[in-house]
């Protein structure tokens, strides 16, 4: 393959001969200068001198090096100051009554970056901007046309004839007065900047061009190398040069675009300077080999890339190009190249928005956003965040012991005083992190310093790791991350750098808002070179950085139309028929130019891969490139076409099966092997059995003494029931013990509403029954009415508000629910809470649900209480398949049991064991046999009371009848029992049915520790709505 760079050097060499010293090669981009270099040293057996290389933009500033060029920032800025003045003197003049109340520089931003655009085009095409800027009325009586044709004249009169005064609408009134004002702001804003020695790109050109000082450059000879549009600046410089004999034009062009939009501007540039390389106008030796495939995502390119590379690399890898059609496709290649690259040059550099700083950065910007100086506190959100940035624990060792305060106490709104402390010490990092910023330039020094803890960090750390021989001195994908990473903090703080120099010179003077938006709209734009050298290796790039390159191999990802070309939506103050009419940059003109680089990167390939995306997106279909369907109507049958297709359909999923093995056993044991004696609350056991001799007495309540001890193997019901809905949900939760992280929440999620309304429920009804064990219609009306229902009663409000404190806010200063009940019967006023909106609903409907479960009980006449909460469990041994046995202990917290007359039982009565239900439906289960069976559709409160129910039996040596009840409170009817049913009939005895339930528990908890089947997902994926795993199983 002859490439150009390869042809253009040879020629140099030829006419101008080996000491180039005194010539100066201009580019497009600086990357074909890397090349060249090696082009040039091509078979040369000893040095010679190689040219100076410029790119066209430098070219134009070392021809006027007195003119700086500031940044965009500071244009904008400057260009707003110009706008102000305008605005000022039109209103002195009486040409303005619309103005009075200019926009200021927050508002202004963003459509001034547009105006910036406008004018530095105007400049490079050498465009008269008091023509083009004439008012309305000049447009319309347009005398002077010479320099636009007919058609352009007949359209730009259709254009303004809809401004007459009749056809004025509020949008166009708009449009005129600004309209009218550009001209004068052009030349006040050029005035400025050309009285402090600065100009923008365009002026700058503008000025070289008309002065003519290009020739005045101690050059013997200008090589323009790989041209394809040029703006007329650039243009008139060559005329210059031309003329001067000092020039040599090198064009890449191929005759078969002729009448091709690709050849558009290199036609006409080689009518008006000729090719010195006549050879590269030609049409190519061979057709490349074309494959053209569709895919249907962005990770499935890359995938491919990986698989393509590894089957089409070149022996000499920079001979191999990777071309990424959209530049935010490069975090997913890289991760996907083959093991056995040798040598990697990514061009387009990595976005610093997408590393770490750029994401610790938004943290601090939302913190300090986040600060209410009235309340003087964060929003809980914004300091989690940043507590759980990787960058935290760089700043201060203390940061994850004061989020786990913060998380621990749910401190909502947390104060700069209770984020600097952890673990009884103070830390001054974290004393600065959350000091509030009020305003732009102490946010940015406060940026700033934080940044420099961070890398002072990173680098004590690296020096730390070189000391004792840990480094890792490893060339991989994680080493090159690292300094990419390193490499970000350094840009992120020169951006910062360069903010704080503009606010404290007073150019820059906008609001907080704004400030963030133009940090992050810098951020977006900035890249973090990939070091290596860039001749070397296996090239990763986008379109832009192919200019003047060739490579033998190449696969180019999303040749999607709207990336290749690329929609142009760039906003302008001037319509397209004006730029038409005076030559300025419009959308065609850009689409021909990528057309160029797509074809001439095409030419000389020897194999080519055009991978693009035909997803449906937003009910529309994406479509292959323009360019491809040139390339087919060019090509036709040589082109291959494939598709590729994902080793999973839509819509289907991976199946997870982990098999059982001695160490999931190991696990199963260690997480339920019951190593102890006893009941599993204290003494709970002799009281029910002595209860049961005589259950009618009154006598003082049990009260919960103990819960269920962490420590204490117990297989509970939940655990049971989960093993039935999904085996891989229980090997996730029980096995592995995996949890889901930690939240704060201001929501209440079902889990807090229930411990909330359980926690109430206890307290009421141990209150009621404070006297003796028996609650009767009477006293619950008491407590409904507010009256006086016992020395203990309280308002059911201030309890819940209570265990709000306690469980919600978790206030743990109160000293408990005693010393809150004596300061609401001396009348004191309670600590308050703040709620919010969701917090006062739900408080509302769990007192509307303690209130209509005590009107339920008064349906009852009378019952005697046993207790809330109740601690309870058996014992059980399994025979495992080694022939070995495990002890366990089958139980948990029963939410009620009392004692109600009128049942079945000798003493006429019944023991409920009751499982409270705030939902709204209730459950039904068609026979005892699916409730043990793992593929029925089940409750699992069916289960767990049946459970229940059977350990209090045994407890109370079957003399009383115990009922499974499930109280659906918000359905419940005070005449209603809440006894399980099973089919039609209501289960108010389990003694005749026990041995059913003991044998379908036993053989589900054999099946947990003796099966032989893989865990796996559930067939029912209704299941998986609100699985704390389903993300992990892809459901």
């Amino acid at each position: 393959m002859n490439k150009f760079l390869q042809s253009v050097a040879k020629d140099m060499k030829v006419r101008i001969g080996k000491d180039l010293s005194s010539t100066l090669a201009v580019f497009p981009n600086k990357r074909a200068a890397l090349f060249f270099d090696r082009y040039l040293a091509e078979g040369e057996k000893h040095p010679i001198w190689s040219p100076r290389y410029l790119t066209i933009s430098e070219l134009f500033r070392e021809a006027c090096p007195a003119v700086s060029v500031p940044d965009t920032i500071e244009l904008v800025c400057r260009l707003y100051h110009a706008y102000r003045t305008v605005t000022a003197a039109r209103i002195a003049d009486g040409r303005s009554e619309t103005d009075a109340s200019p926009e200021t520089l927050d508002y202004f931003y963003q459509w001034g970056e547009t105006l910036l655009s406008d004018f530095d085009d105007i400049d490079k095409n050498l465009i008269d901007a008091r023509s083009l800027f004439q008012q309305i009325d000049d447009w319309n009586k347009m005398e002077d046309t010479g320099y636009i044709s007919p058609e352009m004249e007949q359209r730009i009169r259709h254009f303004f004839a809809g401004f007459s005064a009749d056809k004025l609408t509020k949008l166009k009134t708009r449009f005129i007065q600004m309209w009218e004002k550009l001209g004068d702001i052009y030349t006040q804003f050029n005035s400025d900047l050309e009285s402090e020695g600065m100009a923008y790109e365009g002026a700058l050109y503008r000025r070289v061009a008309e002065q003519g000082t290009i020739t005045a450059l101690p050059y013997d000879n200008f090589a323009f190398i790989g041209f394809n549009v040029i703006d007329k600046v650039e243009e008139l410089i060559f005329r210059q040069l031309a003329d001067d004999g000092r020039a040599l034009f090198y064009w890449d062009y191929d005759r078969t675009w002729d009448n091709d939009e690709a050849g558009r501007f290199v036609r006409k540039n080689i009518e008006k300077f000729p090719n010195s390389l006549p050879d590269a106008v030609s049409e190519p030796d061979t057709a490349p080999d074309i494959t053209v495939i569709s895919s249907k995502t962005g990770d499935m390119q890359a995938q491919y890339a990986g698989q393509w590379l590894s089957d089409n690399k070149t022996d000499d890898e920079s001979d191999t190009a990777i071309v990424l059609c959209d530049e935010g496709q490069l975090q997913q290649v890289m991760h996907t190249l083959p093991h056995d690259v040798r040598a990697l040059n990514v061009t387009m550099g990595y976005p610093l928005a997408q590393t770490p700083v750029a994401s610790f950065i938004n943290c601090l910007a939302g913190l300090q956003d986040s600060y209410d100086f009235a309340r003087q506190c964060f929003s809980h959100q914004c300091v989690c965040k940043l507590l759980r940035h990787p960058y935290a624990p760089l700043l201060s060792p203390l940061a994850s012991g004061i989020l786990a305060h913060i998380v621990g106490q749910n401190l909502f709104y947390p104060r700069p005083g209770q984020l600097c402390t952890a673990d009884g010490r103070t830390d001054d990092t974290m004393q600065a992190v959350f000091t509030p910023q009020t305003d732009n330039s102490g946010f940015c020094n406060y940026v700033l310093s934080l940044i420099t803890i961070v890398a002072r960090t990173i680098h004590d750390n690296r020096e730390g790791d070189a000391h004792d021989g840990t480094e890792d001195a490893g060339q991989g994908e994680a080493a090159l991350f690292t300094q990419l990473y390193n490499e970000s903090l350094f840009q992120a703080y020169t951006t910062f750098s360069r903010f704080a120099s503009l606010i404290d010179s007073g150019t820059l003077d906008v609001g907080r808002p704004t400030m963030l938006r133009l940090i992050d709209r810098v951020m977006k734009g900035i890249s973090i070179p990939f070091h290596g050298e860039p001749a070397v290796g296996l090239q990763v790039m986008g379109m832009l950085e192919t200019r003047n390159l060739d490579f033998r191999h190449i696969i180019m990802l999303n040749v999607n139309e709207g990336m290749l070309p690329r929609h142009d939506d760039r906003p302008s103050f001037i319509p397209d028929t004006l730029r038409r009419a005076f030559g300025m940059t419009t959308p065609d003109r850009r689409v021909a130019v990528f057309a160029y680089y797509f074809f001439r990167l095409v030419r000389r390939c020897e194999r080519l891969c055009l991978v693009y995306n035909d997803e449906v997106e937003n009910g529309k279909k994406n479509e292959m490139s323009r360019f491809i369907l040139q390339l087919i109507a060019r090509h036709g049958c040589r082109i291959h076409n494939f598709v590729l297709v994902p080793r999973l359909k839509p819509g289907e999923r991976p199946q997870i099966a982990i098999p059982r093995d001695n160490q999931t056993l190991g696990r199963l044991k260690a997480r339920f092997a019951d190593r102890t004696t006893g009941s599993a609350s204290r003494d709970i056991d002799a009281w029910l059995a002595a209860w049961a001799d005589n259950p009618g007495a009154r006598r003082t309540i049990w009260h919960t003494t103990d819960r269920l001890d962490s420590n204490r193997r117990i297989l509970s019901p939940s655990a049971i029931n989960v093993y039935l809905d999904c085996r891989l949900k229980f090997y996730f939760r029980y096995i592995a013990r995996l949890k889901p992280s930690e939240e704060m929440s201001q929501d209440i999620d079902s889990a807090l509403f229930g411990t909330i309304f359980h926690a109430t429920a206890e307290e009421v009804y141990d209150r009621l029954a404070s006297d003796d064990n028996f609650i009767d219609a009477p006293r619950i009306r008491q407590a409904l009415h507010g009256d006086d229902a016992g020395a203990g009663a309280m308002p059911v409000d201030d309890i819940v508000d209570f265990y709000f404190r306690k469980y919600m806010f978790k206030q743990a200063a109160l000293d408990g629910i005693d010393s809150l009940a004596t300061q609401v019967k001396a009348g004191i006023e309670c600590p308050g809470v703040e709620y919010n909106g969701i917090q006062l609903i739900n408080r509302a409907v769990i007192i509307r649900l303690v209130r209509k479960l005590l009107d339920i009980d008064t349906g009852l006449g009378g019952f005697h209480y046993i207790g809330s909460e109740v601690n309870v469990s058996r014992p059980m041994t399994i025979r495992l398949n080694d022939g070995t046995d495990i002890n366990l202990r089958l139980g948990g917290n029963i939410d009620r049991i009392d004692y109600v007359t009128g049942g079945q039982s000798a003493a006429g009565g019944t023991l409920r064991v009751i499982d409270y239900k705030t939902g709204a439906s209730k459950a039904t289960a068609k026979d005892l046999g699916t409730i043990f069976a793992r593929d029925e559709k089940h409750s699992g409160y069916h289960l767990q009371t049946l459970l229940y129910a059977s350990i209090i039996s045994d407890l109370t040596g079957g003399k009383v009848a115990v009922s499974p009840a499930l109280l659906y409170i918000q359905k419940q009817r005070r005449d209603e029992s809440p006894a399980l049913k099973i089919g039609r009939d209501e289960v108010d005895d389990i003694r005749p049915i026990k041995r059913e339930v003991d044998d379908g528990i036993a053989s589900i908890v054999t099946d947990i520790f003796c099966g032989t089947d893989n865990y796996t997902q559930t067939d029912d994926e209704s299941r998986c709505a609100y699985c704390d795993f389903k993300a992990l199983c892809g459901r």
